[in-house]
């Protein structure tokens, strides 16, 4: 199968880059890796040489991180990422843009979705983490979203994001992972164990794949294709003996 290969790829990269840090002693940055190729890095961390890894993505909530391998001390100021700001030029004539948008832009310059980070919005502008070397393509060849004219600059120092979040009140049965995807998602329980069956669903960056897995307080939850949240706490329980959940979903 595609994916078994996919697997066995990302498996030898990683062994890879952890033998060289290992042996040359300098340290070593994987690109900007998706939820799937970090868990398959967590699954094989034990496997690697004795070097000391960090994941880092600009932000700590960012989704999408890099690795580094090294036998030192590691620092997330260390990691080779710049912070681009992405706003309209005239925002009282701007369309109203989205996530999609703002990514489809980027590459559509020809970069590589592995060189580019999360993408962070705040109204109309857009805070991209990309991968440093190419940071001032990306600031000279993007002049457009859509049909909107852009500037661009990179943001010196240390990157502050304000997460905003919409909170979600319901009841459940229990804390499974499925009852809470249900209360977060307004979906059927047959659209989410598809969700789940099919690999879409990442606990703090793991994949879960089982539909009783129940939450803690502070877990992350991703959603490929929909969103994610975080599973706050447990409150009272109703006349009917149902628990009252908060989440903290992401906008």
């Amino acid at each position: 199968m595609q994916e078994d290969k996919d697997i066995k790829l990302y498996k030898k990269r990683f062994a890879e880059l952890a033998n060289t840090c290992y042996y040359k002693g300098y340290p070593i940055y994987t690109d900007f890796l998706d939820l799937k190729q970090q868990t398959i890095f967590k699954q094989m961390q034990q496997e690697l040489p004795n070097v000391n890894c960090l994941s880092w993505g600009g932000t700590a909530l960012a989704e999408r991180k890099m690795i580094c391998f090294s036998n030192d001390f590691l620092s997330e100021d260390a990691f080779p990422i710049k912070t681009v700001k992405i706003q309209p030029q005239n925002v009282k004539f701007a369309e109203k843009l989205t996530h999609r948008d703002f990514l489809g832009a980027i590459l559509n310059l020809g970069m590589d979705r592995c060189k580019l980070g999360d993408i962070l919005l705040d109204h109309q502008v857009a805070y991209a983490f990309i991968e440093e070397n190419l940071a001032d393509f990306l600031l000279y060849s993007l002049e457009k979203v859509k049909h909107t004219k852009v500037s661009c600059e990179i943001v010196d120092g240390k990157f502050q994001f304000e997460q905003k979040f919409k909170e979600i009140v319901g009841t459940v049965n229990s804390i499974r992972l499925d009852a809470i995807l249900a209360v977060a998602f307004h979906s059927s329980r047959t659209q989410l164990l598809k969700l789940i069956s099919s690999g879409k669903i990442y606990i703090n960056g793991c994949l879960v794949e089982n539909n009783s897995y129940h939450l803690k307080e502070g877990d992350l939850v991703s959603v490929r294709g929909m969103g994610k949240f975080m599973y706050m706490a447990e409150r009272d329980k109703t006349k009917k003996g149902k628990t009252k959940i908060l989440l903290r979903m992401y906008i």
